[in-house]
């Protein structure tokens, strides 16, 4: 093949080519597959089973690569700052047995052993979640630890069969410290996906956990579900918010897109049923959003807040840190949020921002 992004590579992988045990580490998901522990700059081949390359992948400065994008012919990839990643154009790692990772810059050529990827519905049944939740909690409690416990964050529930878990985890955790507060991010959806939950999910978190809560922080896509709303303006977000305040003390909004906005911006807003505060930040891009933005906020907001900082201050934390993660993310050409990676960022934000009281 040739173009900018050609590999010298076959396709088909010599079966009589010798190998030596990975000196890397594999971990396999669902539909993606992460490398660690590689040499920076190491060409990391995925195989499938069959012995065909699907896309190498350089490792990057901290011999990492993300294998969850294929492209539709075999190339090879830069990952780490300034990649171009096949995002678009290609297909997921399919679910299946016998892939293997090889390092083709070793001689010779380190080859991890066979392993399994997972599709979306290869996973225990939600039977099996909910007893294991459970009695981790139930663990923890017998430990004691409950009363220390200031904060309870709860979020995308898979299954219905979970939902009397999290509602018995939150009183659980109130009855050992009355003063904890319980954030619940309701995990529904997203503007780009739709709705991604199961049936009696949302009727769960309307109906049961948000008003049983201290803090609720959808997105926008959430904030309209949930209350069955249009928002498009400022003054409509704000009155939205404050029908989830049936329980909560305040709502954030962890990502608003009013159409009188300007479009190269986003912005959280936070609502109580007196006051509300807006913070904007510019609009990061990205070829797939990273997922579990609305995650690191939640938590974010959630432990400054919980921490003694006043909600403006929190939420300036908050979208501080998450912006700095986003940028660091998008440098680095990753999909994945750089938490690790740009940890010194999200604590001392290079970048501060500020809300402001409306």
């Amino acid at each position: 093949a040739t173009g900018e992004f050609a590999t010298d590579l076959d396709v088909e992988v010599d079966p009589d080519q010798e190998t030596a045990a990975a000196g890397f580490e594999v971990e396999p998901g669902t539909e993606e597959i992460t490398v660690t522990g590689a040499e920076p700059e190491a060409r990391l081949s995925l195989v499938d089973e069959d012995g065909r390359r699907l896309v190498v992948l350089k490792a990057d400065r901290y011999g990492q690569a993300h294998f969850a994008y294929l492209p539709a012919q075999l190339a090879e990839y830069q990952t780490g700052a300034g990649a171009e990643l096949p995002f678009s154009d290609g297909f997921i790692v399919e679910p299946g047995k016998g892939y293997t990772i090889r390092n083709e810059d070793t001689e010779p050529v380190e080859a991890s052993e066979p392993f399994q990827v997972l599709g979306r519905d290869d996973h225990p049944e939600p039977g099996s979640y909910e007893d294991q939740v459970g009695e981790i909690v139930q663990g923890i409690e017998a430990l004691g630890l409950l009363a220390r416990c200031d904060g309870l964050l709860t979020g995308y529930v898979g299954d219905a069969a979970l939902a009397d878990v999290v509602l018995d985890t939150a009183g659980r955790v109130r009855a050992a410290n009355p003063r904890a507060v319980w954030c619940c991010d309701p995990v529904l959806g997203d503007i780009d996906t739709g709705v991604y939950v199961k049936p009696g999910i949302e009727a769960f978190f309307r109906e049961r956990a948000i008003p049983a809560a201290d803090l609720v922080t959808p997105n926008h896509f959430e904030l309209e579900l949930l209350t069955g709303r249009k928002v498009s303006t400022l003054d409509e977000a704000l009155a939205a918010a404050r029908l989830l305040l049936q329980g909560p003390r305040l709502a954030l909004i962890t990502s608003l897109r009013r159409a009188d906005a300007p479009g190269d911006t986003i912005e959280m807003v936070a609502v109580t049923h007196e006051a509300a505060w807006r913070i904007e930040t510019p609009m990061i891009g990205f070829p797939i959003a990273p997922n579990g933005t609305g995650d690191a906020v939640a938590a974010l907001f959630t432990a400054h807040w919980i921490s003694g900082d006043e909600i403006p201050e929190a939420l300036g934390k908050a979208a501080s840190s998450i912006f700095a993660v986003l940028e660091a993310t998008q440098a680095m050409g990753e999909r994945e949020l750089q938490l690790v990676a740009a940890q010194d960022r999200l604590v001392a934000p290079p970048r501060v921002f500020s809300a402001e009281r409306l």
